[in-house]
């Protein structure tokens, strides 16, 4: 009975917060976190409405990505195992857990603050025993690495690293930003025992260091791989050059698909130039691709 009551005051409480319209938010000025329901996944995530990237956008719309989490839904089985490499305030994380009640997900996310929020969300939604979650980033050994906030609060997601800090600051002028050493794990050895089935990755040019780190996993179970291709962060922050990236992935038996804004899935295969000319000509930051096994 009064679980049944707790819900209801719960549900009430974050649908009234969902609705309060831009101009308003100036009175959590102080108090910025707030759960919202996703409500075409059943989920409550919270997050910081001051975050005008990741959580104003889920706090306003109760969506994120649109055709990127249809996508990922598409993919997702009852039991699917999943890694969620640069997990943020956890998204991706809850809408695997909401559709994977007898799966697994790994996340990984080594801001503090993402962190503790999403730690807040699994607890919350009750999902302790679905959703694993480690206050580490990934890379290519178990090591210790640098991470910055590239100066900006106001975007959660603006989290780069790099094991040299001195290149981190000679990109970085922000006056304010933060230079942070965390732990980094190597996913070929921490997660030996665990079949992987689906990979979301999104660390912000990071990628090939824990792609390097995980090739026997790739290897052993072609997991599908969701993500963010941002060739200026691969050069800058991933030192290497963005077709070297694809190539590594495609060298151990993978074609490439992209997800269009419009939901659209346009197959690559293994053309890596047609990929890189796709991505001139759309004058963006990234584009959002799939790394599907070849059959």
């Amino acid at each position: 009975m009064f679980k049944s009551w707790e819900s209801k005051l719960r549900n009430l409480r974050v649908e009234m917060l969902g609705r309060v319209p831009d101009i308003l938010l100036k009175p959590f000025a102080n108090c910025s976190n707030v759960f919202k329901k996703i409500t075409p996944y059943n989920f409550y995530i919270l997050l910081n409405i001051q975050d005008k990237y990741i959580g104003r956008p889920l706090f306003m719309k109760g969506s994120y990505e649109q055709s990127i989490s249809e996508t990922f839904v598409k993919y997702l089985k009852p039991d699917s195992c999943v890694i969620d490499i640069g997990a943020n305030i956890g998204y991706y994380s809850l809408l695997a857990a909401s559709q994977c009640p007898r799966g697994k997900v790994f996340s990984f996310e080594p801001d503090n603050n993402n962190f503790n929020l999403l730690k807040t969300s699994i607890i919350y939604n009750a999902f302790e025993e679905i959703i694993q979650a480690y206050n580490f980033a990934v890379s290519d050994a178990n090591k210790t690495i640098i991470i910055s906030d590239l100066g900006n609060t106001s975007n959660s997601g603006a989290r780069v690293t790099s094991e040299n800090e001195d290149l981190l600051k000679s990109l970085i002028s922000a006056p304010d930003a933060y230079f942070k050493k965390i732990e980094a794990v190597q996913l070929d050895t921490f997660l030996i025992e665990n079949r992987v089935d689906i990979v979301k990755i999104d660390i912000e040019g990071h990628e090939p260091y824990a792609i390097r780190g995980m090739l026997n996993i790739l290897k052993r179970d072609k997991p599908i791989i969701f993500a963010e291709f941002a060739p200026l962060n691969l050069k800058l922050f991933g030192g290497i050059e963005p077709s070297d990236f694809l190539k590594l992935i495609l060298d151990i038996g993978y074609h490439i698909s992209l997800v269009e804004r419009s939901g659209r899935l346009l197959k690559f295969g293994r053309d890596i130039p047609a990929i890189m000319n796709y991505f001139e000509q759309q004058k963006t930051h990234h584009i959002d691709i799939i790394f599907t096994a070849c059959n």
